[in-house]
Parts: structure tokens; sequence; C-alpha cells
């Protein structure tokens, strides 16, 4: 049954009426949107009167929408606007939850995030002493080649510098005893390179906002594809939201590409600037040295 608020939609549509009087109805329309958007949530129980006044808020900029991108088949203006707001109110909720627990994550006290949790235990770092041992022979004949060779020594001392983002305060102490240099001085080149990477660290923490915004324009677009497939509306503003979601969709998968494909953090540069020589000799140090330990692993596995 077509509604007098949905007559009322179809004739703004429409545009039959004098400049003013389009005015005065569509300021009309845009208050029964509101009122429908702030009290169906609350009717439903979904949201509670504080949340559907933050959830009017956000709504604001899709009240136009609403109006002008409805198209009436069965359903009736009043109950297309209630369908929007209740999917809509569920999806605010769920961003308000996601929202609280970031929060809670960032700024909440230790015990505070105990309080929260299911179990009291507690996470601890541990080393595989498998892995970090260096009771083997392939350990020792790494450690021949280093002692006979000081330039084997430096090329391994690379490798160490190149996983500087990686390596745990454990781990350099025991990479410092096996190459034979004073803790102190391996964790002080380790924080040097790692203070020099930091710009490049900071292009792929950008690169991981630009993957984020792309995967949640992705998940509303494919949401609200769903929704207008669901009541029939107009096959044009359809082909529209499947051009945009296929877009979006297309800049998030390249995104992860990028982030993929995105090199080390430490580069062969901050490396040399770090022992003071050429970058060239880094080049070809590092190419020797993982060649190196690729033949010792496939000879002694």
């Amino acid at each position: 049954m077509k509604t007098l608020l949905t007559q009322q939609v179809l004739d703004y549509q429409s545009n039959i009426r004098s400049k003013k009087d389009q005015r005065a109805l569509y300021a009309y329309l845009q208050d029964q949107t509101r009122i429908i958007v702030y009290t169906y949530p609350v009717r439903v129980k979904t949201l509670s009167s504080e949340e559907a006044l933050e959830f009017l808020l956000s709504m604001e900029n899709r009240i136009v929408s609403l109006i002008h991108n409805f198209t009436y088949d069965v359903l009736s203006f009043e109950s297309y606007v209630k369908k929007v707001a209740f999917l809509q109110s569920k999806m605010f909720m769920s961003r308000k939850r996601k929202r609280m627990r970031r929060h809670n994550a960032l700024f909440s006290t230790v015990d505070e995030l105990d309080e929260q949790l299911v179990s009291n235990q507690q996470v601890e770092y541990k080393v595989d002493p498998q892995k970090w041992s260096d009771k083997s022979e392939l350990c020792d004949e790494l450690k021949k080649k280093i002692k006979e060779s000081s330039v084997y020594k430096t090329r391994l001392l690379q490798i160490i510098l190149l996983c500087a983002d990686e390596l745990h305060p454990s781990q350099i102490t025991f990479l410092s005893e096996f190459i034979g240099i004073k803790e102190s001085t391996l964790a002080k080149m380790i924080s040097g390179v790692y203070q020099q990477s930091e710009v490049k660290r900071a292009r792929t923490q950008r690169l991981v906002e630009i993957k984020n915004k792309h995967y949640h324009m992705k998940e509303h677009l494919q949401q609200e594809l769903h929704l207008f497939k669901q009541m029939h509306a107009d096959p044009l503003l359809v082909k529209q939201l499947e051009q945009s979601y296929d877009r979006s969709a297309s800049y998030f998968r390249k995104s992860i590409e990028d982030l993929r494909t995105r090199p080390n953090h430490v580069t062969h540069s901050n490396i040399a600037k770090q022992l003071n020589m050429p970058k060239g000799t880094v080049d070809s140090g590092l190419s020797v040295m993982k060649k190196y330990l690729k033949n010792l692993v496939d000879e002694y596995e």
C-alpha cells in the first residue's frame, strides 16, 4: 500500500511542484526521515536512546541519498528507511564495539585488561631452545668460518643488522656471544639501523592505513549492494554500486600486494652507514653470505 509519505517522496522526486514548495517538502521529508532513523532502532531495541542520537548524527549525510534514491516497488518509504536504519544500526554498534576494544587495548592498564580477559594467564615470550642453540655441527662450522675470516664475521654482522626489526633482546644476547662482540656494541648498532629506517617504517604504516580504509569501504559497499538488491532497487543504481564495489575491492587487493612485496625496513644503505663502509661492499657481502648460509643449511640438513 502506497502511504502518504511515500507519495510525498515520489512527488518530490518528480519535481512537479514550484521551487518554494519543493524546498518546504524536502525539509519536511528530511525531518520525517530523521524521526524514523532515530526512533525505530530504539523501538526494536537495537540501540539505546543515547546510542540512537549518535547513530542519527552518523547517518545525517545519508538522509539525502535515502530520499533521492528511493524507488517504490512494494516497500513503502517508511519501511525502506526502517530497513536501512535497522541494518545500519547493527553495523554502527559493531564499529563502536570495535573502537572500544581498540581503545581498551591502547589505554587500559595491565590490571584492567586482565579483568576483562576470560583467562588471567599472561602470555610470555619464549625463545625456542632448538632454534637458538649453538650445539650443532652447522653452528660449529659457522663459528670456525667467522673465526678464520674477519670478512665473513662482518658479513654475518650485516645479516644480523638486516634483521634488526625482528630481533628480541634475548636473541641479541645470543648473537653477540656467537660472533664474539660486546652485547652493548651489537645493541647500539641494531638501535642505530632501526632509527635510520624510521622513515621507511612510517611509509609502511601509511600503506597499512590505506589498506584498512579500502577494506572498510569495500565492506560498506557490499552491505549497501546487498540491501539494494533485496529491495529490488533501480538497476542503474545497483550497477553503479557494483562498479564502486569492484573498484574498492580492486584497490584493497592492490594495497595488500603492495604490502606483501614491500622490502625490509632496514636497507643496505642503513647498514653501510652504520658500519662506515660503501653500500656496494654491503650489497656484495650480503649476497655472498646468503649463498654461503643456504649451502651450509643444505649440507647439514
